[in-house]
């Protein structure tokens, strides 16, 4: 995928490229002013009284605390009349008398110490501040807002008013009482400022993921012309950002990678995102990453070490199953958040991916993220597509183990006790599983990498007992069904659990009866799906959800399987990994 043009705001003349197609031109005439947001804002310091109830008198007073950001507390303490002690605390005043007097019941009837004077400040010698504040006439007069407060008289005032201080001389404060706080562009959040800014027909800008320096938009339409603002606001005010991207377009490749217009910054889009204490290497121009997918992450590879019981087929979470003998199959593996994670906790891992950019970022993942105690040897990486993968490596692994468990005698007590799928590609996934019942077996078969321990190429039943029991016997004769964690999407109001099961009835072959697949006893003579659970992952759009289908399959063993064998050599004679910028 190309990269997308860059934008900005830095100044009014400078050239812009053109916009993506189907994006809208950017507004040049709209530039962010950020000496507007110089302002005073009116203010009370209070007294807290401090005992084992200051706690909940803060909570109660939340909505009254200063709504700008880099304002310091204040720190200075005193003993009341009754000889308690009370700790200031800023508040800030309401923009009305009527206001105002709301705020002042409320603050004595949790027995707080409010006043409506100016507070006192130290001594002049402290950085020059006058002790009796600033003579203003309109000291407590509401913000102007866009505008700093200026001083219209004529003559000077005859009223005392309440000292202007900055966010650095709060610390001067040295009793109860009213005060003007100098803000400035630098006192506001992100919301703050594009509220603030932002035409009041554009929906209010919130939500956004990071990778590393990159934060990632999905504008809405009404806001894509102040894009180019929007992204110099998100360098401003997000920490780390230095490059700010907007999804141009849907994700319609086969690479699950979508075209980027650059919003603000430099156009750097190689970064690294550290998730569940591992670190990955990316291009988000080139490969896929969801950021807000690291719960699930940690989720599927915690619940890779629960074994599933042998008659119901449930998960049994107190029958912890060793992560060495986990055979993990990651079908669209994208850089490795869910393949590396499983290596790191001792699965054997076969991990695909079609997008050969992902595929090399893969590799590098798994060597940064190896070390001397923890060798990721287990993990074997391809460059196939999803179904040619299941086809020439999954099936053949799969089936290899049960063919080697149908010819031994014994049982091992280190072999495979569970097979995972993990198919992560929501929005095609179940209809992949039709390679599992057509798979087109030769005797040619496609792998990389080591050839998996004879040791692991070995299955036995889930309690762990060998082949001389009546257990062991029947996984001698049935073998262990694969776990999935298929991901799909479902639109609200038009979409259901129920339309996942069908497709994956169709894919499998049973369009016309779907309830057979799902209602038949696994026994090994015919194939069949139990252990159904469809839970809720997260929001994608406003239509849509993303949920996850976990299952067991069981398949009928075919008359003819394909070998696993080794051929990394070949397939990774001309591999090159990717460079990494700082």
């Amino acid at each position: 995928m190309d990269k997308g043009p860059s934008g900005s705001c830095e100044t009014d003349d400078e050239p812009q490229s053109q916009a993506p197609e189907g994006l809208p031109p950017i507004d040049k005439s709209f530039t962010l002013n950020r000496d507007s947001f110089k302002r005073t804002v009116p203010m009370l310091a209070v007294g807290l009284v401090c005992n084992n109830q200051t706690k909940q008198t803060c909570a109660k007073l939340h909505p009254y605390f200063p709504s700008y950001i880099r304002i310091p507390k204040l720190t200075y303490t005193y003993h009341d009349a009754e000889q308690r002690m009370r700790k200031l605390m800023l508040i800030e005043q309401g923009m009305t008398e009527t206001d105002n007097a709301k705020l002042v019941e409320k603050l004595e009837s949790l027995e707080v110490d409010v006043r409506l004077s100016p507070c006192t400040l130290l001594s002049a010698a402290n950085e020059g501040i006058p002790p009796d504040g600033h003579a203003s006439s309109t000291g407590n007069a509401c913000v102007m807002e866009g505008s700093a407060t200026t001083d219209k008289m004529d003559k000077p005032s005859v009223v005392q008013g309440p000292p202007i201080l900055t966010p650095d001389q709060l610390k001067d404060v040295q009793s109860p009482g009213a005060l003007l706080l100098q803000v400035t562009y630098d006192n506001f959040n992100f919301e703050q400022v594009l509220k603030e800014i932002l035409p009041g027909h554009v929906v209010p800008v919130t939500g956004f993921t990071t990778m590393g320096h990159i934060a990632h938009f999905n504008l809405r339409p009404d806001a894509l012309p102040y894009r180019h603002v929007i992204g110099q606001v998100a360098i401003d005010k997000v920490a780390n950002i230095r490059t700010v991207i907007h999804k141009a377009a849907n994700i319609a490749s086969d690479f699950r990678t979508f075209e980027m217009d650059l919003m603000a910054g430099e156009p750097n889009y190689i970064t690294s995102v550290c998730e569940n204490q591992l670190v990955y290497h990316l291009d988000v121009s080139k490969v896929y990453w969801n950021s807000r997918l690291g719960t699930e992450h940690a989720r599927v590879v915690k619940d890779l070490g629960n074994c599933r019981s042998t008659d119901s087929g449930s998960v049994d979470s107190n029958f912890t199953c060793p992560p060495g003998r986990v055979v993990v199959y990651d079908v669209f593996a994208g850089v490795g958040p869910f393949a590396i994670p499983a290596a790191r906790r001792g699965c054997r891992v076969f991990a695909n991916d079609l997008n050969p950019s992902s595929f090399e970022w893969l590799m590098r993942n798994i060597k940064e993220n190896s070390s001397s105690k923890r060798r990721l040897d287990n993990v074997t990486c391809y460059n196939l597509d999803g179904r040619e993968f299941i086809r020439k490596v999954v099936l053949p692994h799969y089936w290899g183990s049960m063919e080697r468990t149908l010819t031994n005698t014994s049982f091992d007590c280190s072999s495979v006790l569970r097979y995972v799928v993990i198919m992560n590609l929501p929005a095609l996934a179940p209809d992949f599983l039709d390679a599992f019942v057509r798979p087109h077996l030769t005797d040619e078969s496609l792998t990389c990498g080591r050839c998996i321990s004879e040791s692991s190429m070995t299955p036995i039943n889930a309690d762990g007992s060998d082949g001389h029991c009546e257990n062991g016997k029947q996984a001698h004769n049935t073998g262990l069904p694969l776990d999935f964690y298929c991901y799909c999407f479902v639109r609200r109001k038009t979409e259901s659990e129920e339309t996942i099961k069908r497709r994956i009835a169709v894919a499998l072959g049973y369009a016309d009866q779907p309830e057979l697949l799902f209602n038949r006893r696994a026994d090994g003579s015919e194939m069949a799906v139990d252990s159904w659970s469809f839970r809720f992952v997260r929001n994608v759009a406003p239509f849509k959800d993303m949920f996850c289908a976990q299952f067991r399959l069981t398949l009928v063993r075919p008359e003819k399987v394909s070998k696993y064998s080794d051929c990394s050599d070949q397939l990774h004679s001309n591999f090159k990994k990717p460079k990494l910028c700082d």
